[in-house]
């Protein structure tokens, strides 16, 4: 069986008396993305990957720009907790300890760096995502528009409106990755 990436656009408009915006969910072709130009925001991936390792996981990543350098804030199942990855194009992150999560200003948490990696050629810090903190996490970002992460003096923010969706299409990778796994070997 071939899986294919799930690509979940999220986007907002405003009502012209500046009522709160709503959120919109609205399929695109690859095409229509990038000539629309939201290939670096409002856009949520979520993916069944192979690890180095051989092991299969689910990870759900958003893209963004800030200073003329690419970034992604990742979050990938794992055991026995949830993963938050921040990388970006770029020299490492400087010696910082944490990371420290916003939305839309409001404080969410201060993280301990787990462990530095890297994408690619793309410095790379992760951290833990611990229940039952991450449960009552995810419930605010459903309820929010722009989750933030602060490393060192760097920030990196991503759209959040309507994460149910993310969090779905996560749930449905990881019933994929847990077929997959009965499967016997050839």
């Amino acid at each position: 069986m071939r899986l294919v990436p799930v690509i979940l656009l999220l986007s907002s408009i405003a009502a012209l008396d500046g009522a709160q915006a709503q959120p919109q969910q609205r399929a695109l072709s690859w095409d229509e993305v990038a000539r629309e130009g939201v290939l670096r925001a409002h856009l949520w991936t979520v993916s069944l990957l192979r690890l180095p390792d051989g092991a299969l996981t689910c990870e759900a990543a958003s893209l963004g720009r800030d200073n003329g350098a690419d970034y992604a804030i990742r979050i990938r199942a794992a055991q026995p907790n949830p993963l938050l990855i921040v990388s970006r194009a770029g020299p490492p992150f400087p010696s910082v300890h944490d990371v420290t999560l916003t939305l839309d200003g409001t404080a969410l948490a201060s993280l301990p760096i787990r462990s530095r990696q890297s994408f690619g050629a793309d410095p790379a810090v992760t951290v833990e995502l611990k229940e039952p903190e991450f449960g009552r996490m995810l419930a605010r970002m459903n309820a929010g528009r722009m989750l933030t992460a602060q490393v060192g003096q760097q920030t990196f923010s991503v759209p959040v409106i309507g994460f149910d969706d993310v969090t779905a299409a996560i749930g449905e990778c990881n019933e994929q990755r847990e077929a997959q796994s009965r499967q016997p070997k050839p």
